[in-house]
């Protein structure tokens, strides 16, 4: 019931009234002309409430940060009676509040809207339609009732962005190891059966002469180095929307870090130590959507300091070939985390993320950094937006 009804309502009772009183047709006209549209309108939302379907489903699950992400929102009506536009109760992803909007109801017809959603931000994040609302043509009833759907899950991937490779030692590259171990003929892992294509420098002769056929050496070829990436999942050092663009920098750093080394097929590690601490892994350019998945999924609510997580992540530097570390933090205890992994051998290179100019502070520690010959990149905010790589 709306108001709309309660006004009509008290027209027809005055009308029903003054009828009854007087005992003049006209009244007693006017009246029914009130209670049929009453009626009818009863009758037609009624029937579109029970009678019609609704359903809501997202163009795409995974878009990447800046992007458009689309709900696609059908009604079937399965009547013929006329009804006002459907109201829907859209709740936008990543967004505490919730609006409206009305979808056009054809009877015997399938309508379908379009919502378009800005993803501003990385993270998984849930949106959909909570309720849709029925109201009759005249505007005298209102019914609503949930979708049964609930709200339809939407991850928004970090962007990759262009950044320089990993710099490993000149002996621990993995393309050098590897090519040393094919031409060493020393030290064979292995035989097998002369395949075509195979060259005779690795055919084992006196091997071959013993059993009559050609069998040819095979050697194990070193692992490739690690590319370890450590991203602070602590709570960024800022608050509200300036947090999440934070966030954002620190995820989409990590993402274009693990495809250019994915891209030369070697290991990247991301531990995320979180309140719920997990690990990503690749070692090919076809394992990037899974780590960009998980750095959507990255909480950002882990309860260590981060020169903890980095004195814990030391046990890993003897078979890793090069670091990358992300943080909004900076204090002389990381500063000093940062260049004990340095002189365990690695190649170190850390990304500093803050909002407008550097402090004097920062400044002098990374400086301190940079001495310690590790590569230093910071990324700056501006205006709580846009990011500016240095």
């Amino acid at each position: 019931m709306t108001a709309r009804f309660a006004a009509l309502l008290v027209a027809a009772l005055s009308l029903l009234a003054a009828a009854l009183s007087t005992g003049g047709a006209l009244y007693f006209l006017f009246f029914l002309l009130l209670a049929s549209a009453a009626l009818f309108s009863l009758v037609s939302v009624a029937c579109a409430f029970a009678l019609s379907r609704f359903s809501c489903e997202l163009e795409r699950v995974r878009v990447v940060r800046g992007e458009e992400a689309v709900l696609l929102c059908a009604l079937q009506l399965r009547v013929p009676l006329p009804i006002a536009p459907l109201r829907l109760r859209v709740t936008p992803p990543g967004a505490d509040g919730e609006y409206e909007a009305d979808v056009a109801a054809r009877a015997f017809g399938r309508s379908v809207a379009r919502h378009r959603f800005a993803c501003p931000h990385v993270g998984i994040f849930s949106c959909g339609v909570r309720r849709v609302v029925f109201r009759d043509a005249l505007g005298l009833f209102s019914l609503s009732k949930g979708t049964g759907q609930g709200l339809l899950p939407l991850t928004v991937l970090p962007a990759v962005l262009q950044e320089p490779p990993l710099r490993f030692s000149p002996d621990d590259s993995g393309d050098e190891k590897m090519a040393r171990a094919r031409d060493d003929a020393t030290s064979p892992a292995d035989v097998r059966a002369y395949q075509e294509g195979d060259e005779l420098r690795r055919v084992h002769w006196k091997l071959s002469l013993r059993r009559g056929t050609l069998m040819v050496r095979t050697f194990e070829e070193p692992e490739r180095p690690d590319a370890l990436i450590l991203m602070d999942c602590s709570p960024p050092a800022a608050s509200g929307e300036t947090a999440l663009y934070m966030r954002d920098a620190l995820c989409e750093s990590a993402a274009s870090l693990a495809s250019v080394q994915l891209s030369a097929s070697h290991i990247v590690r991301i531990p995320l130590p979180c309140a719920r601490p997990r690990e990503l892994t690749g070692d090919h350019a076809a394992h990037l959507p899974l780590i960009l998945e998980g750095l959507a999924g990255a909480s950002f609510d882990g309860t260590e300091r981060f020169e903890r997580v980095l004195m814990l992540e030391t046990r890993r530097m003897r078979r890793t070939g090069s670091t990358a570390i992300l943080t909004t933090h900076l204090s002389s205890r990381i500063a000093d985390m940062i260049v004990t992994i340095r002189r365990m051998g690695p190649q170190v290179r850390l990304i500093y993320v803050h909002v407008n100019e550097l402090t004097p502070e920062a400044s002098l520690l990374l400086t301190r950094i940079e001495c310690a010959d590790i590569e230093v990149e910071t990324v700056m905010l501006i205006d709580e937006s846009e990011a500016v790589h240095a």
